[in-house]
């Protein structure tokens, strides 16, 4: 068995507090809204012009650079894209006009 000379226990209590002060400033260089909480972090922006989706495409930038600034791996296979559209809702409740 090797020493380990860093790191927090897997399970710990601390694990998630310590986590969450180390990214603490991952929404620095963020314009869009940025949720945290434990291991997760959400980025969301409402999309009403081009400039919305301009703007978020450079905060997506953004956020995959930090982990890598601080030596950290992103999750890409946990990464998730939602995407809400009230058309798209309207037209599935059947409330749109034809």
């Amino acid at each position: 068995m090797e020493n380990v000379l860093s790191g927090v226990p897997q399970g710990s209590v601390l694990g998630p507090l310590l986590f969450t002060t180390y990214i603490n400033d991952i929404d620095e260089s963020i314009a869009c809204r940025l949720l945290k909480f434990a291991y997760d972090t959400k980025l969301y922006l409402v999309i009403e012009s081009t400039k919305d989706v301009e703007s978020l495409q450079v905060d997506l930038a953004n956020l995959v650079l930090w982990p890598k600034e601080w030596q950290m791996l992103l999750g890409m296979l946990k990464v998730e894209f939602f995407s809400f559209c009230i058309w798209y809702i309207e037209q599935m409740s059947g409330l749109a006009s034809p």
